[in-house]
């Protein structure tokens, strides 16, 4: 038995029409629906208090995370135990604002790889020597500091894992 071209072209494509419903639809008719959780809304004195300590040269912070079932508020600082010993918890509007210590700030993977970054560079470049370098863990800035150095080096800057690295001239 023979079937006419036309009615293998009608199978064709309404098999290709199903096996692309099937495979891009599957995900949603198949599979669960996962919801993400809502971003969590701060009243605005706890969001001022938040840019505030930004704004404060002292302090050197660059994330926060709020967490509202215990409507708690945590800013990790890049420095100092002692300041963060000082700085007791501040309720806001029913929010609870912490202080801590960055868990990261030591991270020894970030420090080998700003220090891999710093010889491999020298190993590239060694017409222009470092004088020395020098680590802010404050402000996670590394000065590099060059004895021979060429004008598009200088002013320069690299990220390398967090940390901002700057090309200076060496006095």
């Amino acid at each position: 038995m023979k079937f006419p071209k036309k009615t293998i072209l009608i199978i064709f494509f309404v098999s290709l029409v199903f096996l692309a419903l099937f495979f891009f639809g599957s995900q949603k008719f198949f599979h669960p629906i996962i919801k993400e959780n809502p971003p969590v809304q701060l009243p605005p004195a706890v969001l001022n208090e938040i840019e505030s300590f930004r704004a404060d040269e002292r302090s050197y912070f660059n994330r926060w995370e709020a967490n509202s079932s215990d409507h708690l508020v945590t800013i990790y600082l890049n420095c100092s135990i002692r300041y963060t010993n000082m700085k007791p918890d501040k309720t806001i509007d029913g929010w609870t604002i912490r202080w801590i210590q960055d868990p990261e700030l030591y991270n020894q993977t970030s420090i080998d790889a700003y220090e891999t970054f710093i010889k491999n560079w020298a190993k590239m470049h060694p017409d222009q020597k470092i004088g020395y370098w020098d680590a802010d863990p404050c402000k996670k800035r590394v000065l590099i500091a060059l004895v021979n150095s060429s004008p598009e080096n200088l002013g320069s800057k690299a990220m390398v894992d967090g940390w901002e690295i700057f090309f200076i001239q060496a006095t």
